[in-house]
């Protein structure tokens, strides 16, 4: 389907360049039928939103609106919130259980919580870092999270412009969340300090399985990935972990607790690997890279390995830089 045959659906009421081919989920659409609600530009969050010519105005209104819904969302009763411009729109897009978002072209300013048995597609995500979702059991200054308990989640998103602690983070007691991006930004914003484009919360058995483009780290102190408890796993199929030229005191993977799988072309950061346990937790990195390249050139460490309980397991044609502690490491010749 192009742009141009869906332009045509209420006089050109949905704004997309007839350039561009609108790739729209058609198993997506035929499987939630009638309960779509539609957002756009052009549309009144006092509308009814089911359908273009009535469309909301914000994710907000249109989440909010479910809720009178009937049926309510359930498992036997999913909801598709259907968003086909580019926006941009402000504010945060939080989902309930068995509500989905469809917004290929849209940029949201603001913050995701993507709800158990929930799908999010979102074209660039920006969010401030300054995010309070606290009342939704969420962590302040996370671009994207899941805060559900059991189940799965799905969330993909083209960019991301991480400003707070973190990118995506599976912040659930339990269940996984499965990610896709082609490119995560992460910047200093609100939470210089810290900063992380992939991580887990520090209790509970929490999982993501991402598959991400690049992750480029420009703050001071960022982090690629990030898992700090046992019952923690992270698996990563990744392109790149790049360090932006100024950024220092940068981690590619960091491990003090849980599993993490990455397979990745290259990490260069201030320290590509750094696997470390402290008390009862035991930290595992299994890695397989091309390139593992040290960028701090008074200190080239490419991986640190300070562990009780664990292992670092790293395979790599290239490995740039000095090595502190021992790890199962094959470099082919």
């Amino acid at each position: 389907m192009t742009a141009s045959s869906v332009t045509g659906i209420g006089n050109g009421s949905v704004d997309i360049p007839t350039t561009q081919k609108l790739d729209v989920d058609i198993t997506l659409l035929k499987h939630f039928g009638r309960n779509i609600v539609f957002v756009g530009k052009n549309g009144n969050d006092n509308n009814d939103g089911r359908s273009f010519f009535t469309p909301f105005a914000t994710f907000g209104a249109a989440i909010n609106a479910l809720a009178s819904f009937s049926p309510v969302p359930s498992a036997q009763n999913n909801y598709s919130i259907v968003c086909l411009d580019a926006g941009p729109y402000v504010g945060n897009v939080i989902t309930p259980e068995y509500v989905h978002v469809y917004a290929p072209f849209a940029c949201v300013h603001g913050a995701v919580i993507v709800g158990n048995e929930s799908r999010i597609k979102i074209g660039r995500l920006i969010n401030t870092g300054l995010e309070d979702l606290s009342a939704y059991g969420g962590l302040t200054g996370v671009a994207v999270q899941r805060v559900a308990i059991g189940g799965d989640s799905h969330v993909d998103i083209d960019e991301i412009e991480s400003n707070g602690v973190g990118g995506v983070v599976n912040h659930g007691s339990s269940g996984i969340l499965e990610f896709h991006c082609q490119h995560i930004r992460v910047k200093a914003g609100a939470n210089p300090s810290y900063a992380a484009a992939i991580g887990t919360r520090d209790d509970g058995s929490s999982h993501i399985h991402a598959v991400v483009t690049s992750i480029d780290l420009q703050a001071d102190n960022a982090i690629g990935i990030v898992a700090v408890d046992d019952a923690n796993d992270i698996l990563a199929d990744i392109g790149h972990i790049t360090t932006e030229e100024g950024a220092v005191d940068t981690i590619g993977v960091f491990c003090e607790g849980g599993l993490i799988n990455v397979n990745a072309l290259q990490i260069k950061a201030t320290v590509p690997l750094w696997v470390y346990s402290a008390g009862e937790n035991t930290a595992n990195v299994n890695a397989t890279c091309t390139q593992i390249c040290a960028t701090d050139a008074d200190e080239l460490t490419a991986y640190a390995y300070f562990v009780g309980a664990g292992n670092l397991n790293l395979i790599t044609a290239k490995l740039e830089g000095d090595t502190s502690g021992s790890a199962n490491t094959l470099i082919p010749s």
